[in-house]
C-alpha cells in the first residue's frame, strides 16, 4: 500500500538549524501536515533527530500535560535536554500510531513556522521515497522497480538517525543524512582538515550555524565542482567541518549530508530491510545561496549578548574593505541591526550577504570605541 506525503519548499528552522537564521534565508525542509488528538500541527521530517519534538508553546496548545525532566548529569554532546509530553495520537500520511514527544523551548530569537519535528525513528519499518527533484517525499511499503538500477547501501543499524555506509571498492565511508539542515556537505573533523589541506590555496567563505538551544559554530566553507566519498560522487557542492557533537550524534560519520545535497541526490531509504538507494539528479535547478562577504556576524553568546561581532576571512571583500575580527556591525546602510532581536527587517542578516556579486552595500561598525563605516562590494568568492 503507497502513501503519500507532500513536500514542498519552504522557509523554516530545523533542530540542527534553529537560530537567528545565520546561514540561509531560505532554507529546504520536508514538511509534514499531522494531526496530534485531531489537531492540525505543521511539523518537519528530521532524520538528524534521534527524538520527535513539538516547541513548548505548541505542546501547551494542544493541550498535552508536559513532564519536567530533572537532569542528575551533564548533557552528552551532541544531545540536547527536553522535557517529555503525555502520550498522544498522531496521525499523518495514512500513518496512525500512540507517540510520546520531546518538548523543548525554541531559543527567544528564533520565529519558527513549523510546530516540532518527527525523527527518522518513526519511518524505520517504512519504504521512505524522498525527491527533492520533484519536491515529493512518498511513504509505502516495498521500494519502486527502478531502484534495482540505483546504487545500494548499507543503513547503518540501531542507530536513531540516519546513517549509511558507502563504498567504491577502495575505501569505505560513514555518511550521515540530516533533513533537519540546509548545508552541504559537512566532513567528520579529521576528514576536514585533509581535504582541506589538500586545497591550501582555494578561497572560502564562512557561514554560521546555531542548533535547537543557540550553541554557535562560525565555519570556513568552500566550494568542490566535483566531491567523492565513499560511493557517492557530488557534483558542484558546498563542503564545510562537522562540529564535535554533530559528529557524535550521526555516530562519528565521515561526512554528513544537509537537505542541499538532496537537491542533487534522489534517495530511497528501505529501513525495513536496512538498506538505502541513491541516484544522480542530471539537471538539478538549484545554487546554493552563500556569502559573498566573507564575514558573519554572531553574538558571542546568543543566549546572553545582543553585540555582532565579526568573523571575517582572509582575503576576502570584508578584509580588503578593512574589517576585522572582532569588530562590532551597528547598520547595513541605514538598517539598525542592533535590534535583530525584535525588529523583523533585520533577520536574516545572511540575505545582505548572499545577494548577487556585484552589490554594494555601507556598513556601520565599531572597533573599541571608535564608530567608523565602510563600503563594500560583494563577490562571487567560490567562484573558479
Amino acid at each position: 500500500m503507497m502513501k503519500w506525503i507532500k513536500i514542498t519548499a519552504i522557509a523554516s528552522l530545523g533542530i540542527a538549524a534553529l537560530g537567528i537564521s545565520l546561514s540561509d534565508a531560505t532554507e529546504q525542509r520536508i514538511p509534514i501536515d499531522a494531526k496530534i488528538n485531531d489537531k492540525p500541527v505543521h511539523l518537519a521530517f528530521d532524520t538528524g533527530a534521534d527524538k520527535s519534538l513539538l516547541l513548548r508553546d505548541v505542546a501547551k496548545r494542544l493541550g498535552l500535560k508536559i513532564l519536567k525532566r530533572e537532569l542528575k548529569e551533564p548533557i552528552p554532546a551532541g544531545k540536547i535536554a527536553a522535557d517529555l509530553a503525555e502520550e498522544c495520537n498522531v496521525t499523518f500520511g495514512g500513518i496512525s500510531a500512540k507517540a510520546r514527544f520531546g518538548v523543548i523551548d525554541a531559543p527567544s530569537h528564533v520565529r519558527s513556522d513549523v510546530d516540532g519535528f518527527i525523527s527518522w525513528n518513526w519511518f524505520t519499518n517504512h519504504v521512505v521515497l524522498i525527491d527533492f527533484e520533484w519536491k515529493s517525499i512518498t511513504v509505502t511499503d516495498d521500494p519502486p522497480e527502478r531502484v534495482n538500477k540505483w546504487n545500494k547501501w548499507k543503513l547503518v543499524p540501531n542507530c536513531d538517525v540516519l546513517v549509511f555506509e558507502c563504498t567504491n571498492g577502495v575505501e569505505i565511508a560513514r555518511v550521515g543524512i540530516d533533513t533537519g539542515a540546509s548545508s552541504g556537505v559537512r566532513l567528520s573533523r579529521k576528514r576536514w582538515e585533509k581535504w582541506r589541506g589538500e586545497r591550501a590555496n582555494q578561497r572560502a567563505t564562512i557561514e554560521a550555524f546555531s542548533d535547537a538551544v543557540g550553541r554557535l559554530e562560525v565555519k570556513e566553507t568552500l566550494r568542490a565542482r566535483k566531491f567523492t566519498i565513499g560511493g557517492i560522487v557530488l557534483e558542484d557542492v558546498p563542503v564545510s567541518v562537522a562540529t564535535p557533537s554533530e559528529e557524535i550524534a550521526f555516530e562519528h560519520a565521515d561526512a554528513i549530508f544537509g537537505c542541499f545535497i538532496l537537491q542533487r541526490l534522489k534517495m530511497v531509504i528501505d529501513g525495513k530491510h536496512g538498506v538505502l538507494y541513491t541516484d544522480a539528479i542530471l539537471f538539478p535547478d538549484s545554487e546554493y545561496a552563500y556569502n559573498r562577504l566573507g564575514s558573519v556576524f554572531v553574538p558571542k553568546d546568543v543566549q546572553k549578548t545582543d553585540e555582532l561581532v565579526a568573523h571575517v576571512c582572509k582575503s576576502s571583500p570584508a578584509d580588503r574593505a578593512g574589517i576585522r575580527n572582532g569588530d562590532i556591525l551597528l547598520k547595513v546602510g541605514e538598517l539598525d541591526v542592533t535590534k535583530w532581536r525584535t525588529d523583523p527587517h533585520v533577520s536574516p542578516l545572511s540575505r545582505f550577504w548572499e545577494q548577487a556579486a556585484g552589490t554594494k552595500l555601507m556598513l556601520t561598525l565599531k572597533r573599541g570605541d571608535q564608530q567608523y563605516q565602510v563600503a563594500v562590494t560583494l563577490t562571487d568568492l567560490l567562484a573558479e
